[in-house]
């Protein structure tokens, strides 16, 4: 009897710890997404829902917490349910946010000949535009100016820069390229140039 007793209690233990860690892989993964969304300098907010075996779901948003820059509904991630540790295969965003107000704030303003949209990472995610405008200044302007963000180390900024694309990179896919290390003046006259040939392109 006490052989079946301590192999029941044994059992169970193992169940219960195994359960704790097939729980904990939501909780990791929360961390892990939020841990690649601040390497790359951009806060994060991800709340845990439903959880099953083989993924979560949740709320997730991008961006300061009062105004995100992008957010969802619902997002989902699909785990490999053969290991232990969260192995994403598969995101969802359910009704992501920023889309249906760029779709709704288009067609609020259809008659405007120009539609001006700040994407933050627009190259990286891959969001369709009719013409790209690059803000861009020397490497080490752009170090200073990132270096001067609170919380932000030379750790930090070592792995945003390697996470993103260059900034000749940038600069070889816009249309457009400011630059923005010789004041706000200059930074004006640029954009009052650009403005002149998109109006010309479209009067064309």
């Amino acid at each position: 009897m006490k052989r079946r007793w301590f192999a029941a209690i044994f059992l169970a233990a193992v169940a219960i710890v195994l359960l704790g860690l097939w729980l904990a892989r939501a909780f990791i993964a929360v961390r892990f997404a939020r841990s690649y969304f601040n390497s790359h300098g951009i806060h994060s907010n991800v709340e845990i829902g439903d959880l099953g075996f083989a993924g979560l779901s949740g709320r997730f948003a991008l961006g300061s917490e009062g105004a995100p820059e992008i957010s969802a509904d619902r997002i989902e991630l699909r785990f490999d349910p053969l290991r232990w540790l969260p192995y994403v295969v598969e995101v969802r965003l359910i009704h992501p946010v920023v889309r249906d107000m760029r779709d709704q704030f288009v067609e609020h303003h259809a008659a405007a000949p120009i539609i001006l949209f700040d994407i933050p990472l627009l190259l990286e995610t891959g969001v369709q535009v009719d013409a790209v405008v690059v803000a861009s200044a020397p490497e080490h302007v752009q170090k200073a100016r990132v270096l001067a963000r609170p919380g932000m180390t030379e750790e930090k900024f070592t792995a945003l820069a390697a996470r993103q694309l260059s900034d000749a990179q940038k600069r070889a896919q816009a249309h457009y390229v400011v630059m923005t290390d010789q004041g706000l003046d200059h930074a004006r006259e640029q954009v009052k140039m650009i403005l002149a040939d998109i109006r010309h392109k479209i009067d064309a």
